[in-house]
């Protein structure tokens, strides 16, 4: 593990202790989306380079800042339409558009296990605005659900 990324998750007792919950390594997933769309490179592909002995190249400074975002309905029911879709098709920034259910498909919020009804990425020029753009957005999108 020394050689890729990894995503560890902490716990802090009630004697200030750290407890280690879980670690593991991190390929595919969103991240490598995400590097690509920030940096410009393949995230996968240095991991490897690393592992085999391979020089690998980086950049610094971000390219833009990166929102991943995943949109949910607020209940369970069978989905319909998204709301506010065409918001997103007419942003720039916005891309990596992907509607997962198909119509009728039961559908409910992330709390009771479901799966998104929506993802994509979110760029901007700072992380203020990549931010504050995935936050509207949260309150612009409704998932319609089938009456």
């Amino acid at each position: 593990m020394r050689h890729c990324a990894v995503h560890t998750e902490l716990m802090l007792d009630k004697k200030g202790e750290i407890k280690i919950i879980e670690t593991a390594s991190r390929l595919g997933g969103y991240r490598d989306l995400m590097y690509r769309e920030a940096y410009g490179f393949n995230l996968n592909q240095l991991l490897v380079k690393s592992v085999i002995g391979k020089e690998i190249k980086t950049r610094k400074r971000p390219l833009a800042y990166v929102s991943m975002m995943e949109i949910f309905p607020r209940q369970e029911g069978k989905y319909s339409d998204i709301l506010g879709l065409d918001l997103l098709e007419k942003d720039p920034e916005v891309g990596n558009i992907e509607i997962l259910p198909k119509k009728g498909e039961k559908v409910g919020p992330a709390k009771l296990g479901y799966w998104p009804c929506l993802r994509f990425t979110i760029k901007g020029k700072t992380y203020k605005e990549a931010y504050q753009k995935s936050i509207d957005y949260q309150k612009q999108l409704v998932v319609d659900l089938a009456s």
